[in-house]
């Protein structure tokens, strides 16, 4: 008998999203968890499997680092657009779910109550968010600029606080 484990583990085919939209219902689903961690950590640095990487990165036996990543990334979309494709054409308006997938962002907390740290936690929220959403260069673009008016002012801020230093 399938469980859900399995229909989890198997949702990067084109079968097993299929067979887990029709056999589980009323389900919140994610198609894959983190792949940007996947592609980067499997393909790139070689820590996580299939750990290939070129001899720079890591110490793998096989890979190309350069070229790795970003075809693993292409192919993990692609998986995920199929999946989403066949839940929302097949299952969506029947079961009334949603269909997603799971990057990994961090969080940041500020140190204390203070305007500087709350900022700095925000900013590195921004900055995070940034540099994980290649796939939207607008939103990139956006939060690129506000870190770097952010950036620039906490600069001149520690330019004051400084004596003699000279002003960015």
């Amino acid at each position: 008998m399938m469980n859900k484990l399995t229909c989890v583990s198997g949702m990067i085919s084109a079968i097993m999203p299929d067979i887990c939209f029709k056999y589980f219902e009323r389900v919140k689903w994610v198609t894959m968890n983190e792949p940007n961690l996947m592609a980067v950590r499997g393909y790139r640095f070689g820590s996580y499997p299939p750990a290939r990487c070129s001899g720079i990165f890591g110490n793998c036996s096989a890979g190309d680092s350069e070229r790795e990543p970003f075809i693993a990334a292409h192919n993990m979309i692609l998986s995920h657009a199929a999946a989403v494709s066949i839940y929302r054409t097949r299952y969506q308006k029947r079961q009334g779910g949603m269909v997603g997938i799971s990057l990994d962002v961090e969080w940041y907390e500020p140190f204390s109550n203070s305007s500087e740290d709350i900022a700095a936690a925000e900013g590195s929220v921004i900055l995070r968010i940034a540099e994980n959403d290649n796939l939207n260069p607008s939103i990139t673009d956006t939060l690129n600029d506000i870190h770097r008016v952010n950036m620039h002012t906490y600069l001149n801020s520690l330019g004051n606080a400084i004596p003699g230093k000279v002003q960015t």
